[in-house]
């Protein structure tokens, strides 16, 4: 490419929605740092960090938000609703877990924003995947991938450690999001990239 010619940036938003101990904040961390921390500590306030990709001669920086598995979902800011490209619902072996994500989608379709995010790009990501084994664990993933198939949520499998694993996920939402892109999705793009100059969010993310 000429030099002369500025690569565009493009700022995209990822929430990731789990219980805690699902492995939000693992899954954050090897994504965005290349690091997987070797023990849990809670989330205890919204996480943010910035993921940088190449599509298309642009530079997409995906913006993944980690807000606290313990915080309900009425006290989330509507400013992560409304801006957001995609959510990322984790569950882990553990049934309590997709239950948490149920009530979470529950909570969403059910209320002024139904309409608004059955537009937004959805994915349940089943992390620990190692641990879901034998007859009881084939039946929760089929749980898991037929509650994926009513919501139209695509499906993962994967283990945070997993840095490949990972890439095919975020890669999957890039190409989702700019194949064939709208002139509304295209004009969203725009005004984000407009308000990113504005409010000059510093690397560790600004609601905006």
């Amino acid at each position: 490419m000429d030099s002369q010619f500025p690569i565009l940036k493009v700022f995209c938003k990822v929430l990731l929605i789990g219980k805690s101990g699902v492995g939000k904040t693992s899954i954050l961390l090897q994504s965005t740092e290349n690091f997987f921390p070797s023990e849990h500590k809670p989330t205890i306030a919204v996480d943010c960090r910035i993921r940088n990709s190449m599509h298309d001669s642009r530079v997409v920086r995906l913006m993944i938000f980690d807000p606290p598995g313990k915080e309900s979902l009425a006290t989330l800011t509507p400013a992560y609703w409304y801006s957001v490209d995609a959510i990322i619902f984790v569950v882990d072996d553990r049934v309590q877990s997709l239950r948490y994500v149920k009530d979470k989608v529950n909570a969403i379709f059910g209320s002024k924003d139904e309409e608004l995010l059955k537009k937004v790009l959805k994915i349940i990501l089943v992390n620990k995947k190692d641990l879901i084994t034998g007859e009881e664990g084939k039946n929760y993933k089929n749980e898991i991938k037929n509650y994926a198939n009513e919501y139209d949520m695509k499906y993962y499998k994967c283990s945070a450690s997993d840095p490949a694993a990972l890439n095919e996920i975020f890669k999957y939402i890039i190409d989702t999001l700019f194949s064939n892109p709208s002139k509304e999705k295209a004009k969203q793009a725009k005004e984000k990239l407009k308000t990113q100059k504005r409010k000059n969010i510093c690397s560790r993310c600004s609601l905006f």
